[in-house]
């Protein structure tokens, strides 16, 4: 149990280095499995391959509206025959023929008159209604032509996407019944502390554990799924133990500072293969770690300051579970500043923020053991050192839960 301590580097890694090897760790680790699941229960997974067209959207060529179908010649003072036969195959100059919209079109078509531009005659001849617009009879107008949304082969949902009910929906009219989908990858949440109590009200000297709350639902969010949840006292012994747990992702919360009642540092200097970082220069979230075992399983320690946590959370693992479903992270979002933010040395400042008509603003409340800002706050914004001024761009990341 008390074996050789692995070296590290001490020294706090910057905030883009630690995503980038958090992306590095994902793709070293066991690539996540992938099934097929039924289309209608494929909704916020995460696709494992690009949906591709396997034909042209549309597949065939239709009506935008319910009107008739015109063969040549296309003059607003002409009038064309009707052909009533139901779908004909094809028309003959100077005929046309009813339409709805979605319907397929007869061979000749040169255009759809759109059903309140014309008016039929008695004798059954369509003509062009004294109202209707010059570019009514523009050749072309108001036909879906085959191939116009997507050729044959295009890329509709990239692999990595998580699915949205659109996306599904492209997915039924390129007629897929199942898609291919990330699994879950399987985590265990450790929360370390001996002052963490689990219901009722905390006394003084003791806080209430708002972490079973926040982080399973939030990584379920990324495509994660929390097997065990379990608490821990202060030994090096029991965070030891609980490192053997077999999930490709083990996340623990506290324990990561360096008081006599910390016990992670040493832990994984006992039992990784390899310490990614040991610290982030950014606030809050600063005593965060990353390390992968000898099997490949990953370890993220993330703070015990419920905000601190949050904040390294989401800037880490969505890159890392990107990085086991070999797809690209989400790209972050950027937004104009609504104030001035004085620099912050040295470190990148993470701060739940929220969006206005001028631009982004920090939010309220926003302490490293808070959580009362981040309910109020629709993005994550990451401010750098350098600071910024009102009206800059600044990235933000968006909350998983909205």
């Amino acid at each position: 149990m008390n074996g050789p301590l692995l070296e590290y580097n001490p020294h706090p890694v910057s905030l883009a280095r630690a995503r980038a090897l958090a992306q590095e760790l994902g793709d070293a680790a066991p690539a996540a499995a992938s099934r097929h699941v039924p289309l209608l229960e494929a909704g916020g997974s995460y696709l494992a391959e690009d949906l591709a067209a396997p034909y042209p959207l549309p597949h065939y060529e239709s009506s935008a509206m319910d009107g008739w179908a015109l063969a040549e010649p296309l003059d607003p003072t002409a009038s064309w025959i009707l052909n009533r036969t139901d779908k004909p195959a094809s028309l003959r100059p100077g005929e046309a023929t009813p339409v709805v919209t979605g319907g397929t079109l007869p061979q000749g078509t040169a255009v759809v008159l759109p059903l309140e531009h014309g008016q039929v005659s008695a004798t059954e001849t369509l003509s062009v209604a004294e109202d209707a617009p010059a570019h009514a009879l523009t050749r072309g107008r108001h036909i879906r032509r085959t191939g116009t949304e997507a050729n044959t082969s295009d890329v509709l949902v990239p692999r990595g996407k998580k699915l949205t009910p659109v996306d599904l929906a492209l997915a039924a009219a390129i007629g897929a019944d199942t898609v291919q989908v990330s699994a879950p990858i399987a985590a265990t949440l450790i929360r370390t502390g001996n002052e963490v109590v689990s219901a009722g009200v905390p006394t003084a000297g003791t806080v209430r554990d708002s972490f079973s709350a926040l982080l399973p639902p939030m990584l379920s969010a990324w495509g994660a799924h929390v097997e065990t949840n379990v608490a821990l006292g202060d030994s090096l012994e029991s965070t030891l133990a609980a490192l053997d747990a077999p999930t490709p992702l083990i996340v623990t919360t506290g324990g990561t500072g360096p008081s006599g009642a910390d016990h992670l540092l040493d832990a994984l200097r006992m039992r990784a293969d390899r310490i990614a970082f040991a610290s982030i220069a950014m606030r809050p979230g600063h005593p965060t770690m990353m390390a992968q075992m000898k099997d490949g399983r990953t370890v993220l320690s993330l703070p015990g300051n419920p905000l601190a946590a949050v904040c390294a959370a989401m800037t880490l693992l969505p890159q890392f579970l990107a990085g086991v479903r070999r797809s690209e992270p989400a790209p972050e979002r950027t937004f104009v500043s609504a104030e001035d933010v004085e620099p912050l040395s040295g470190r990148t400042r993470v701060t739940p923020a929220i969006l206005t008509e001028s631009g982004v603003r920090r939010a309220n409340w926003v302490g490293s053991g808070m959580l009362r800002g981040l309910a109020s706050a629709d993005v994550l914004m990451l401010i750098p050192e350098s600071g910024l001024a009102a009206g800059d761009e600044v990235a933000t990341i968006a909350l998983p839960w909205l």
